[in-house]
């Protein structure tokens, strides 16, 4: 099977060709990225082939995978849909699907399959047994049930949804958290916090702010600022929490002691879900 990694260089795309260059099914990979040097040490590791131009081997490939920025996916999957043949797969894995698979659906090639995905892991993950993904399909076809066998038998944890649900939930599970964490890193910035002697007086909730810290702030800021302005839904999340953060905060400046626990204890119904 060929499959053409677009955006191949980024750091999910290297994932993805070191996950399929070394699975024990074998492939034939090429990778695509406009940074050659980067995106042919990748190919040398890989032992794929590397190219900048879709033109060149686009039309030879039975998967094509979109691994470029969110604000792209869009605009390369009109360019390259057109030069697929028939019955190949084209899919993205990018973070936000609303724009993508309204994309997919306008295209004009009727003759190939298309499915959004998206891994919901980081390149920093070695082992993808237990990673969850979400996959969804414009079309439930050969393909949708091929790629999804591929990843339940390799030991992903595999679920189906539309483009809405998946973007609502990712508000919340993505656009609201890295806020969160964000914020909370700044708020420490601007404190003047050393998070290394911190160490020596963390309590387990700090410490596990301090751990998503690390991970959101050692990674592609570029990433993190798209999920929150490409996603839908994720403002209007953002206004609900700024409405129970000035209802909290109220209780505490009003020194309201009886109504703080109240609020606080109303928490505790979500965890009973």
């Amino acid at each position: 099977m060929k499959i053409g990694l677009i955006g191949g260089a980024g750091k999910m795309g290297e994932w993805i060709a070191n996950y399929l260059s070394n699975h024990p099914r074998k492939f034939d990979l090429v990778i695509q990225d406009l940074n050659k040097q980067k995106g042919e040490k990748i190919a040398k590791e890989t032992n794929a082939k590397f190219h900048t131009e879709y033109s060149d081997f686009i039309p030879e490939m039975d998967v094509v995978v979109v691994c470029v920025p969110i604000d792209s996916i869009s605009k390369v999957i009109k360019e390259i849909s057109p030069h697929m043949k028939e019955g190949s797969l084209l899919m993205d894995i990018g973070s936000v699907k609303t724009e993508p698979i309204k994309t997919m659906k306008q295209l004009k090639n009727k003759k190939i399959s298309l499915i959004g995905t998206h891994p919901l892991f980081g390149p920093r993950e070695k082992e993808p047994k237990n990673q969850n993904i979400v996959l969804v399909p414009i079309k439930k076809d050969k393909w949708f049930n091929k790629l999804k066998t591929f990843l339940k038998e390799n030991g992903f944890n595999v679920e189906v949804m539309s483009a809405k649900d998946h973007d609502k939930k990712m508000a919340i599970i993505q656009g609201l958290t890295h806020f969160l964490v964000i914020v909370f890193g700044k708020t420490l910035q601007e404190n003047g916090f050393n998070l290394k002697e911190s160490t020596k007086f963390s309590t387990p909730t700090y410490q596990l702010f301090v751990e998503n810290l690390k991970r959101v702030f050692v990674q592609n800021p570029k990433l993190y600022a798209q999920i929150q302005l490409h996603n839908p839904y994720t403002q209007n999340i953002h206004q609900k929490f700024l409405k129970e953060f000035k209802e909290g905060r109220e209780y505490i400046k009003d020194e309201n002691l009886q109504d703080l626990i109240d609020y606080i204890s109303e928490g505790e119904r979500l965890t009973e879900n």
